[in-house]
């Protein structure tokens, strides 16, 4: 009898043992990759990005522009000239008068002319950089309002 009841001890031992040996295993085995999952992975791998791709775009992006090189070309583009104005510039340099012009004049009536000139198209010229710098305001004012409007349309 007592060695039924060593018998039974040694048994209750293994199959406390085999309980425990399955309960590991069965946790082991809800984080196993299935073929399912591996062929899934093998397919994505293509876009995957590989570290001779990730030097190639670290040495592309000493080329790019930051945001300090954008905002100092934003400031800048506050002096250019706009296509339609060098076209209106051209046209009236026609009939612009040149040194030798103004020398060959004779008389002081036609000095007085060509200053009176002058001072309209000084005054022409200044109406016009006024338009376009009121313009360029506005156009800017309705960037920024129309920027604010989407992004508060956006995030809200």
């Amino acid at each position: 009898m007592s060695r039924q009841v060593n018998r039974f001890d040694r048994l209750e031992q293994d199959t406390h043992q085999i309980k425990l040996n399955l309960a590991i295993l069965t946790e082991r085995a809800e984080t196993f990759v299935t073929k399912n999952d591996f062929n899934a992975l093998a397919s994505r791998a293509d876009t995957f990005a590989t570290k001779s791709d990730l030097q190639v775009l670290t040495e592309r992006a000493d080329t790019f522009a930051t945001k300090s090189d954008l905002q100092v070309l934003a400031e800048r583009a506050d002096t250019f000239a706009t296509k339609s104005a060098l076209q209106v510039m051209a046209e009236r340099m026609e009939t612009f008068a040149t040194k030798s012009d103004i020398l060959g004049l004779a008389t002081r009536e036609v000095l007085a002319e060509v200053r009176n000139d002058l001072n309209l198209l000084r005054v022409e010229m200044y109406k016009a950089l006024t338009g376009q710098t009121k313009w360029l305001t506005a156009c800017m004012f309705m960037v920024a309002i129309l920027s604010l409007t989407a992004a508060k349309l956006i995030f809200v």
